[in-house]
C-alpha cells in the first residue's frame, strides 16, 4: 500500500503596527534622545503624519492627547518620549522597531507574524503564485511555499484547492480527483513496462524449461507394437488401433480403428502406461504443480509432483503436467479463448477478498463421465468427459489447504464451469488438452479391461520401455511460478488517504485421472463395428493370449 495526502494550512495575517507621538516627562535626557531619536536639526519638521522630528521639541506639549506617561520601548526598555510605534499592545522607540530578519528600522509599514515578529516590506512573505504580498488575506502552507487562499489551485483543472492537495512539482499541487488520476496513468505505464518484461521472461522460460506442448512426443501405434513383438505381417495398417476383447474368452486383439467411429482410436503406449500404473498403485495416473516451499503459495518456484513418481520424463507425465500448464495460463490471461470469461476482470468476490489479504486457489482437471461401448464384434470405444474444479486455499500447519467452503460466485469456481462447459472447444484449442483427453481414455480403457477379467502380461509390460523425453536426466523438476501481477492497480480512497490497490494471482492444481465409479461403466450395442476390411487383428502382447490364459 502507497499512502499520499495533505492539508493546506491557512492563517490571516494580522494588521500593520500604528505609529503615534509620546509626551515625555520634564528631565528628559537629551543624550538619550540623541541616541534614539537623532540629534535636532534646526528647522527639521516631521518626517511624516504620524511621526515628529524630535524629543525635545515636544517637551513644551504636556497636554498633548495621545501623551505616554513612562512608557517602556519593548526593544530595548528605555522610557519612551518622542516618535514611538505601537504594534498590539508593545510600544517600541521610532528607531528600536526593526526587521526581525534584515534588522533593518521599519518606516514604511510592516506586517506582524503569527510568531510576533515584525518584517518591512521588503521582507514579508510573497504569494508563491501571484507574486503578490500575503499580508491582510488568508493563506495557505504547503511544501514550504505560501500561498493566497485565492491563488492555491490544482494544476490540472484549475479549481481552488479547499481539501487536500497533492505535489505535482516545486511549488505545482492537485487536487484529489486531478492526483488519483495522474497516479492511476503513472502506475498503467509501469504495469505495461512490467508486462513488456514479463513477456521476455514467460518466452525465456518456456524455452529454457520446455513449457510448451511438443506433439513430436506422442508415441507412434506402429512402433509400439513392433517394441512389444508384433511383427510387420501381423501388423494392423495405419496409425490408428482400435482395442478389441472377446467376452467369452477375454482375448484381447488389436486392430485398424475404423474411420467412421474416430473415438474407437487408442494410444497403445497410453494404454500401456496406465496399465503399469493401475497395476501397482490400483489408482490412475495424477499430478500436481506445487510450491516449492508449502508455505510460501506465491514463491518463485513450483515443483512437479508426479503420481507415481516413475511418471516424471515420460511422455504420459508430459502430458498430463503440460495440459495442466496450459490450464493455468488461460487462468493467468496469458491465453484468450473466446468461450472462456477472464479470470482477473476485478469483479467477484474473489476480488473482495484479494482487497482484504488476498488467498489462493487451485484448479484441476476430473473425469466428470466415463465409460465403455462393446460393440457386437467386441471393439471397445472408451470415452471420457473431463471438467475441471476449483478450490480457494488457505494457509495451515501443514501449508495451504483447501478451505472449508469456496463460494459458486468466485472468479475461479466461474472460470472452472466455463471451462467445463466448453471443454470440446478448449481441447480443440489447446495441443496438450486434446492429448490429455487421449491419455483419460487410455485409462479408462486400461482399467476396464482389467475389471473385465483380461489378464494382464506382467512380464511384457515391465520389459517394455515406456517413451520418455528425449531431455532424459535432465528433465525439469522446477519450473519458475507462473503469475500474473499487472491485473490491478487501482487507486482507492481510505478516509483521507488515498491507495494504491494492487493485486496479483497465485493458482496451483493438477490433474486427477481417477474414475469415481467403482467399476466403469459399460454399454452393450448389438451392432458390429468394424468392417470386414479392417484387416488383420492380431493379440496385444501387453495381456496373455486365450491359450494361456486357459
Amino acid at each position: 500500500w502507497i499512502r499520499t495526502g495533505g492539508r493546506a494550512a491557512a492563517q490571516l495575517v494580522p494588521p500593520p503596527p500604528a505609529l503615534g507621538w509620546s509626551s515625555p516627562p520634564r528631565q528628559t535626557n537629551r543624550r538619550a534622545c540623541a541616541r534614539r531619536c537623532g540629534p535636532a536639526a534646526p528647522g527639521s519638521r516631521p518626517m511624516g503624519a504620524s511621526f515628529a522630528a524630535c524629543c525635545s521639541e515636544r517637551d513644551k506639549e504636556d497636554d498633548h492627547p495621545q501623551a505616554l506617561q513612562r512608557q517602556a520601548c519593548q526593544a530595548c526598555g528605555g522610557v519612551i518620549a518622542g516618535r514611538y510605534v505601537k504594534s498590539g499592545n508593545s510600544f517600541f522607540h521610532a528607531g528600536c522597531f526593526v526587521c526581525s530578519t534584515c534588522r533593518r528600522p521599519i518606516t514604511d509599514g510592516c506586517v506582524q507574524t503569527k510568531e510576533g515578529q515584525h518584517l518591512c516590506a521588503a521582507c514579508q512573505p510573497w504569494c508563491y503564485a501571484c507574486r503578490q504580498p500575503l499580508a491582510g488575506h488568508m493563506t495557505v502552507s504547503a511544501g514550504g511555499c505560501r500561498f493566497h487562499a485565492e491563488c492555491f489551485r490544482c494544476s490540472g483543472c484549475g479549481t481552488k484547492i479547499a481539501d487536500g492537495h497533492y505535489p505535482a512539482g516545486p511549488g505545482v499541487y492537485h487536487c484529489e480527483a486531478c492526483h488519483a488520476s495522474a497516479w492511476q496513468a503513472r502506475e498503467d505505464s509501469l504495469d505495461s513496462r512490467v508486462l513488456a518484461l514479463e513477456r521476455q521472461a514467460k518466452l525465456r522460460n518456456a524455452a529454457d524449461f520446455r513449457l510448451q506442448w511438443r506433439p513430436e512426443l506422442v508415441p507412434c501405434n506402429r512402433q509400439v507394437l513392433q517394441a512389444l513383438g508384433v511383427g510387420q505381417l501381423s501388423m494392423p495398417p495405419g496409425e490408428q488401433m482400435c482395442v478389441c476383447c472377446d467376452p467369452a474368452t477375454k482375448q484381447v486383439t488389436v486392430v485398424a480403428a475404423p474411420r467412421s467411429e474416430p473415438r474407437a482410436a487408442v494410444n497403445i503406449s497410453y494404454l500401456a502406461t496406465a496399465l503399469r500404473v493401475l497395476r501397482q498403485t490400483r489408482h490412475e495416473p495424477q499430478f500436481s504443480l506445487d510450491p516449492k516451499n508449502a508455505h510460501d503459495i506465491g514463491g518463485d518456484l513450483q515443483v512437479k509432483m508426479f503420481y507415481p513418481p516413475w511418471l516424471a520424463a515420460t511422455v504420459a507425465g508430459e502430458v498430463l503436467f503440460q495440459a495442466d500448464y496450459e490450464l493455468k495460463q488461460i487462468c493467468m490471461g496469458d491465453r484468450q479463448l473466446p468461450c472462456l470469461p477472464s479470470l482477473l476482470d476485478g469483479q467477484g468476490p474473489w476480488s473482495q477478498q484479494e482487497e482484504r489479504g488476498g488467498r489462493a486457489a487451485r484448479q484441476w482437471f476430473v473425469v466428470r463421465r466415463a465409460g465403455v461401448t462393446v460393440a457386437q464384434d467386441g471393439a471397445l470405444v472408451p470415452h471420457c468427459e473431463l471438467g475441471v474444479d476449483a478450490r480457494q486455499l488457505v494457509p495451515s500447519e501443514r501449508g495451504y489447504v483447501d478451505a472449508a467452503r469456496t463460494d459458486e460466485r468466485d472468479s475461479m469456481v466461474r472460470m472452472a464451469k466455463a471451462i467445463s462447459e466448453h471443454f470440446a472447444e478448449v481441447a480443440a484449442a489447446l495441443p496438450a488438452v486434446a492429448e490429455l483427453v487421449h491419455l483419460a481414455r487410455a485409462t479408462v480403457l486400461a482399467r476396464y479391461l482389467l475389471e473385465s477379467g483380461c489378464r494382464c502380461d506382467e512380464a511384457t509390460l515391465a520389459r517394455y520401455a515406456l517413451p520418455r523425453c528425449p531431455e532424459g536426466d535432465r528433465y525439469s523438476m522446477e519450473i519458475p511460478t507462473l503469475r500474473t501481477k499487472q491485473l490491478a492497480s487501482s487507486v482507492v480512497k481510505q478516509g483521507r488517504e488515498l491507495l494504491m490497490q494492487k493485486r496479483h494471482r497465485s493458482i496451483h492444481g493438477g490433474v486427477d485421472l481417477g474414475v469415481k465409479a467403482e467399476k466403469v461403466p459399460t454399454q452393450v450395442v448389438h451392432q458390429p463395428l468394424l468392417g470386414p476390411d479392417a484387416g488383420p487383428r492380431p493379440p496385444l502382447p501387453l495381456f496373455h493370449c486365450a491359450a494361456a490364459a486357459s
